[in-house]
């Protein structure tokens, strides 16, 4: 795939992420307002989750910063999961947010949150 505007990266990365959780059997929510700190919320079970999604486009980079523009770490209570789309993988990391996601985070490292869509079965 080849986009090299960062916000249409972005928007591809949403579609995607709609469809997945759509094709698993959750239903998902788009905020109208733009100024949301979440990108989506997805109901499973009666339970809703607050979903920042983060995109990463770089092949010897296989990494995330887990912060908002204004360098801040996202609050637990405005984002309970971050969807994480590894575009030259085409494949999803899921990890709950723990406040510690102010920093760049190998995703090598965390091989057990790949493609865990039943992050959304957890309680959070």
């Amino acid at each position: 795939m080849n986009i090299s505007n960062t916000s249409r990266i972005g928007d591809v990365a949403e579609f995607l992420f709609d469809a997945g959780a759509v094709q698993r059997g959750f239903v998902v929510n788009r905020p109208i307002h733009a100024g949301t700190i979440y990108d989506r919320v997805v109901e499973s079970n009666g339970r809703f989750y607050k979903v920042q999604i983060k995109c990463t486009t770089k092949d010897k980079k296989t990494g995330v910063v887990f912060k908002r523009n204004n360098n801040q770490p996202y609050p637990i209570d405005c984002v309970d999961v971050f969807a994480v789309y590894v575009l030259y993988m085409d494949t999803w990391y899921f990890f709950k947010n723990e406040l510690q996601r102010s920093v760049y985070i190998s995703l090598n490292r965390f091989k057990e949150n790949k493609e865990n869509w039943n992050i959304f079965y957890e309680e959070i």
